[in-house]
């Protein structure tokens, strides 16, 4: 009886591939790890067609790390897994935002933005912007998203040299203004602002809840009001959206991306609401609650801390958002309802994820 004949060598490497692209990206060391194995694995794994297919096999990049805004007294950098490239670090700078692989920091004394790529170190400070603003935030996203056609980019490569966007909100005494700074001009300047009436006084001094893009829009939620700015990254037009009406002043939320629209996330009482924003013309109206989650038997504190809980931070494509009490941070899975302590740090602001398919040495 003849023996069974070997499966062509094509197809074999055709399986490695398969699985090799099945790794899991939170873990950057796999790919090190497999690249070891022999040289046609490293030639694999190195292969750009290869990295270019993990990236579209898996999707969403992995979280890498967060940064912890602690109101103003700089930030933390930590690490979410033992393999990232990252050094966990504080730094007197304030993030305000993280996106395409980019971070945007602002020195608090001397208003000073700089955008980071932490991987590689490269740091580029942007001109002060054309207006004062009593208090500010800002967006950095690659310079693709800022136009017609945007949604069609997955936007994994932006920070290998790409060009950029920083979208800069100020407000003082008079009104909101907004600005747009782009990398890819030869003579990069800010646009001229445009501005928007505040609706009350207390617009002037608020802070700002991080930035969320959904397709052409950046959205900033305000906290302690039921109000976030809208900006239109095609048409450059801002505009004020109502927040649901069952959310309160006094609450902390962060706005979320779904697969449905844009998000919010609110806690009360060790409530963790969800809602989802309606495409309807009446904005005000055009939220719905879809979920809710218990938190207090979830969180490992007392109970008397659950009512001073409060969302900063959302992870985009990972459905995680993060949530403060009684001087630790925590993650919920919005999906599976884990809940798990990621950071012992008081008086934390926002969080910004920091999220990259990342290889290293290869």
């Amino acid at each position: 009886m003849a023996e069974p004949s070997s499966p062509p060598r094509s197809l074999m490497e055709e399986l490695i591939e398969e699985i090799l692209l099945r790794l899991p990206p939170q873990e950057p060391a796999s790919l090190v790890r497999a690249a070891l194995v022999c040289k046609p694995w490293r030639c694999l794994v190195s292969n750009p067609r290869f990295q270019r297919r993990f990236r579209e096999f898996h999707r969403t990049p992995p979280m890498l790390g967060f940064l912890c805004n602690h109101h103003g007294n700089g930030c933390s950098f930590v690490r979410t897994t033992a393999s990232s490239p990252l050094h966990a670090t504080r730094s007197r700078w304030c993030p305000l935002d993280a996106r395409h692989g980019r971070v945007l920091l602002r020195e608090p004394t001397q208003n000073v933005l700089v955008v980071w790529d932490p991987i590689t170190e490269d740091r580029q400070e942007l001109p002060v912007p054309p207006r004062r603003a009593v208090s500010c935030t800002a967006a950095v996203l690659c310079a693709a998203a800022g136009g017609a056609g945007a949604g069609a980019s997955d936007h994994h490569d932006c920070h290998r040299g790409g060009s950029f966007l920083v979208v800069f909100v100020g407000t003082d005494p008079r009104d909101m203004f907004v600005c747009t700074y782009d990398s890819s001009d030869y003579f990069a300047v800010w646009s001229e602002p445009i501005s928007l009436q505040h609706l009350n006084d207390c617009y002037i001094y608020s802070g700002y809840s991080p930035a969320v893009l959904l397709g052409n829009e950046l959205y900033f939620g305000i906290p302690m009001t039921n109000t976030a700015l809208q900006y239109d990254l095609e048409l450059r037009e801002i505009s004020w959206i109502q927040l649901p009406t069952m959310h309160y002043c006094y609450q902390r939320s962060v706005l979320t991306t779904t697969e449905d629209g844009l998000g919010l996330v609110s806690l009360l009482d060790g409530q963790l609401c969800m809602w989802l924003r309606m495409d309807t013309p009446e904005a005000s109206a055009g939220w719905t609650q879809i979920k809710a989650i218990d938190l207090g038997m979830r969180l490992q504190v007392d109970p008397v801390f659950i009512p001073y809980a409060f969302v900063v931070g959302f992870a985009d494509g990972l459905d995680i958002v993060f949530v403060t009490v009684n001087g630790a941070l925590y993650t919920v899975d919005l999906k599976t309802y884990m809940v798990k302590k990621v950071y012992n740090g008081r008086a934390i602001h926002s969080v910004f994820p920091y999220m990259r398919f990342y290889s290293p040495g290869i």
